[in-house]
């Protein structure tokens, strides 16, 4: 298993690192959080791999009883709508944690996906894989390749800016006991995801 504290320190620098080079819109730069947290990972000796595909993620409003499922939209030609990163035994994605940024109504924190995948996916919770890149891929877009290519130097500059203390704004979300423990925190989504579990049905989040 990949060390906890080398993942939870490259989250951290890959999520200040977006809300540093892209102030406005740091919660819809999917792909570049993914291309940025791989390369710190493989930097360190371990296998990552962007993955493009769709997701969507079981949410609850901020102090309302409004459920449902929201994601990053399905594409009309069939490209990938979202990015996140695989090693040989976890899924890895901040993007959870973005989608209050993305929605119309307010929704409750969400925490960052460090999935263990030696257990199923959750359904409360669903990744479409459509495509996984190399880690030397080339965009078709050479200015789109040169700001992913500046980026990754960004996010390797301030990883190694040891004398700043980066930290994650969210809970890590790597098996059912995590989510069990967030629930035992009072965490308002990790308690609705156990009564959405216990339920059995998916009727209780209905989609939008």
């Amino acid at each position: 298993m990949t060390s906890p504290d080398l993942i939870t320190r490259a989250f951290a620098v890959v999520d200040a690192s977006l809300r540093q080079y892209f102030p406005n819109d740091f919660h819809s730069r999917c792909m570049y959080a993914s291309l940025g947290l791989a390369a710190l990972l493989e930097d360190a000796g371990i296998y990552a791999q962007m993955v493009g595909g769709d997701f969507a993620c079981a949410v609850v409003e901020k102090g309302g009883n409004r459920k449902g499922f929201h994601g990053f939209g399905l594409s009309a030609n069939g490209a990938p709508t979202h990015f996140w990163v695989r090693t040989q035994d976890l899924l890895l994605d901040l993007g959870p944690t973005y989608l209050p940024h993305t929605s119309t109504l307010p929704l409750s924190k969400l925490p960052v996906v460090r999935w263990n995948l030696e257990n199923p996916l959750p359904n409360y919770f669903g990744y479409s894989e459509q495509l996984r890149y190399s880690r030397d891929v080339q965009l078709s877009d050479a200015t789109l390749q040169q700001r992913s290519d500046d980026f990754r130097t960004f996010c390797r500059k301030n990883a190694l800016s040891l004398g700043v203390n980066f930290s994650l704004k969210s809970w890590e979300l790597n098996s059912h006991v995590s989510l069990v423990s967030a629930a035992q925190r009072g965490d308002r989504w990790a308690k609705e995801m156990l009564l959405f579990l216990k339920s059995g049905d998916k009727a209780r989040l209905p989609t939008r």
